[in-house]
């Protein structure tokens, strides 16, 4: 019966939000054309170094970007009005903040000769973009403007295969070139989301307020949380490439990555439209939200089953067939990350965020652990790179649920 009354609610949110799924519709299509391009143009060396680059440019932003953009959401959500003044203050911690961070990590890199200067210059300007437009893509859903979110999310994945393709027939054909078709993409999407918020919503100039040892301590407890959650999921893309095995992360990057964007493209549709519940209940919807999250990833599932193969075709090529069932990894670490990030939002609302980053430590070291032994002892066997991402996120979900005394 519980899992009637979920379809029936699937079936409700298809009828009442049609104009956005078709907008995700679209994007879902047009990412799909974006991972085929790239892995069609790209060799498993090169989708390697890809993963490595932009795996360290995410660690940057966990650090300290998505922890300020979960707290600024959560302030914004408490006001109708947009105090410029104090986000502005509290954007300009971030960022001066960032800058030792960013030399901290990609110095003993250059010295080791494991990144050059431009890739690292580029890590740090795709942190700092998708900080931004994550955060206005955020605000504008949180605020009721989710058709406008989804159309930046098709505008921005347009934009990608445009901007890489004419740097495909133009310059160079590498993971650098990947990146940079990114950078500039997004780029143009968060100047358009900054002056579309602009226009909407109502900006006030109070006295920005002190920020005080609760938000550092909020903060805090977020960063490393966001750090071990990053290093737990994608920790393999930095161990492989830096042990010299680029290409082995790159086909099990390519082929889980095909389940992660299937998956993604699915939750992005409920997360847009439920996770706003979450904030206007104070996080009282949490556990309503999992309930119909593990319902969606059971469809993805079997949706796979039947077409993994056609995915991989399609998608891909003929030398990642071999290599099909590393779908349901992607599907799995996605859709378990989609319980997480509610579970955090809820947990940030609730100020119950302190057990928060010792449980990601565990799972990141498990995971973390698992992973350099295999990459070891184990190096060829790709379908064993992903079994201790599942399993220790498996276990986060478990320790977050108990931890936030989520009730129905």
């Amino acid at each position: 019966m519980l899992f009637t009354i979920n379809f029936n609610a699937l079936a409700k949110i298809v009828r009442q939000n049609s104009g956005i799924i078709i907008l995700r519709f679209f994007t879902i299509f047009f990412g799909l054309l974006y991972i085929k391009y790239y892995l069609n143009v790209l060799d498993a060396m090169e989708l390697g170094v890809f993963f490595y680059l932009s795996t360290l440019s995410y660690l940057l932003n966990s650090i300290l970007f998505v922890p300020v953009n979960y707290f600024l959401q959560s302030e914004f959500s408490k006001n109708e009005k947009i105090n410029i003044n104090e986000t502005k203050k509290i954007l300009i911690y971030a960022f001066i903040f960032s800058v030792p961070i960013f030399l901290l990590i990609s110095t003993p890199l250059i010295i080791f000769n494991k990144i050059n200067i431009l890739a690292s210059v580029e890590i740090y300007i795709m942190a700092c973009i998708l900080f931004i437009t994550s955060g206005l893509r955020d605000l504008l859903n949180n605020k009721g403007h989710n058709k406008i979110n989804g159309f930046a999310l098709l505008i921005e994945v347009i934009l990608k295969i445009i901007i890489f393709y004419i740097i495909c027939h133009f310059y160079s054909i590498n993971a650098i070139g990947l990146i940079f078709s990114a950078i500039i993409a997004i780029s143009i999407e968060m100047l358009a989301l900054l002056w579309i918020s602009k226009k909407i919503f109502t900006i006030e100039y109070r006295i920005a307020k002190n920020i005080d040892l609760s938000y550092l301590k909020s903060v805090f407890h977020l960063s490393i949380a966001s750090i071990s959650n990053l290093l737990q999921l994608q920790g393999y893309r930095i161990i492989y490439p830096l042990a010299g095995f680029q290409a082995t992360s790159g086909v099990y990057g390519a082929v889980g990555n095909m389940g992660t964007s299937i998956m993604a493209s699915f939750s992005s549709i409920y997360s847009q439209i439920e996770l706003p519940k979450i904030y206007s209940t104070n996080g009282k919807y949490i556990i309503n939200y999992i309930i119909n999250s593990i319902v969606l990833i059971f469809i993805v599932i079997i949706f796979c089953i039947v077409l993994k193969d056609e995915i991989v075709l399609i998608l891909g090529s003929n030398s990642y067939l071999s290599y099909s069932n590393l779908i349901f990894y992607g599907i799995l670490t996605e859709g378990m990350n989609l319980v997480l990030g509610a579970g955090i939002v809820a947990m940030t609302i609730m100020g119950r965020t302190k057990n928060l980053s010792s449980y990601s430590v565990i799972a990141a070291t498990i995971s973390l652990l698992a992973g350099i032994l295999i990459s070891i002892y184990y190096p060829e066997k790709i379908f064993l790179i992903g079994l201790p991402i599942v399993l220790s996120q498996f276990l986060l979900i478990i320790l977050l649920v108990i931890n936030g005394k989520f009730k129905i």
